[in-house]
């Protein structure tokens, strides 16, 4: 999933301010940008947080409890994104320029040896 600058930072921050509500829950008034901003509203759309008309957590059933106030919860995918993201960079690092490299230098070693043999 590709995410602009602006998103990932975002996304950390309501990340690191999740950690100081209870369950995560992000009140409305907390957030660091206004509700209507659009890298918000495209976290959104990439499901990383989600919009919940919560105020808390029943303890008995651990579902939210609906009330008037909009709050925010950083899903699990957006909890993860970044150790997913690094993942992904890994592997592309694996695959694009490690291989390429690994493929050249045993190409270069079969030619050397090939010229060897027939000298």
């Amino acid at each position: 999933m590709e995410t602009v600058k602006k998103e990932r930072k975002l996304l950390k921050d309501l990340i690191n301010l999740s950690k100081k509500y209870d369950h995560n829950i992000i009140p409305i008034n907390s957030l660091p940008v206004d509700v209507n901003n659009y890298y918000l509203k495209q976290l959104i759309s990439k499901n990383l947080i989600k919009v919940t008309n919560s105020t808390g957590i029943n303890p008995t059933t651990h579902q939210p409890i609906n009330s008037s106030p909009v709050d925010m919860i950083v899903t699990d995918q957006g909890q993860h994104y970044f150790e997913n993201l690094w993942e992904d960079i890994k592997a592309f690092l694996l695959k694009s320029v490690l291989v390429p490299i690994i493929v050249s230098i045993i190409t270069t070693i079969l030619v050397l040896l090939i010229k060897g043999l027939f000298r």
